[in-house]
């Protein structure tokens, strides 16, 4: 039985839907092949090591239960940080019980296997670990049963785009806001990078894992030296 559990958050791959600023540049069915790229990839690569869930909005459930019918999606109204709240909480639920829970957006084409380790390892001494992308977005929240027990719930799963303000607060400000559980806290400074445009895509291109990311490596690649 898996203790840990990996959440993807995702749109449904589909053209005009999701990668669209991507889609503007190497078009919308490109983009969107590179969106469903990135989620088999990440399914693939961790689906025997971790239970997996999938959070996104509750409009996309039926189209993720009927292409995979074997993924557990959790789709919720609201904004991003509410789909992964519910998404987190259903994998500490009796549905899966997990101890460990990391969620991280789909479209992170640099988060190798060993950060994902790591993270994981390290939910043994934080209860809550953080990190943001280059945009000032969620890149991946970790978190441990215990810790979830305990947590709020409320900041900053209701924020919407309130990084710029969350990190110039600092950590006084999720000792505040976050339980008090010593040690509590792993702030990852260093941001990751998502892929969202062409220019991302040819910045990111060499660091692409081939071994973690097969089928978006292939397909970045094609764009890349078509553009």
């Amino acid at each position: 039985m898996k203790l840990e559990t990996l959440v993807i958050m995702s749109k449904y791959p589909e053209a005009g839907y999701s990668k669209t600023r991507l889609g503007e540049s190497i078009g919308f069915e490109n983009s969107a092949d590179i969106a469903k790229a990135f989620l088999d990839d990440l399914i693939l690569t961790y689906q025997d090591k971790y239970n997996i869930v999938v959070g996104g909005p509750a409009e996309d459930t039926e189209k993720f239960l009927e292409n995979y019918p074997t993924l557990t999606y959790v789709g919720s109204k609201g904004s991003v940080h509410v789909q992964m709240r519910n998404a987190i909480k259903y994998a500490f639920s009796q549905n899966l019980n997990s101890n460990k829970v990391l969620a991280i957006n789909a479209d992170l084409p640099t988060l190798k296997q060993k950060n994902i380790s790591d993270i994981f390892e390290s939910l043994n001494d934080y209860g809550f670990v953080i990190q943001n992308t280059n945009r000032n977005k969620f890149g991946l929240i970790g978190m441990n049963k215990e810790y979830s027990k305990k947590y709020t719930w409320g900041l900053p799963f209701d924020t919407s785009e309130d990084w710029p303000k969350i990190i110039d607060m600092g950590i006084s400000f999720l000792k505040r806001t976050l339980v008090k559980q010593k040690p509590y806290t792993k702030w990852i400074r260093d941001p990751l990078r998502d892929l969202d445009t062409l220019k991302d895509m040819k910045e990111l291109y060499p660091d692409i894992s081939k071994s973690d990311f097969p089928a978006t490596f292939n397909l970045v690649k094609k764009y890349v030296s078509d553009n």
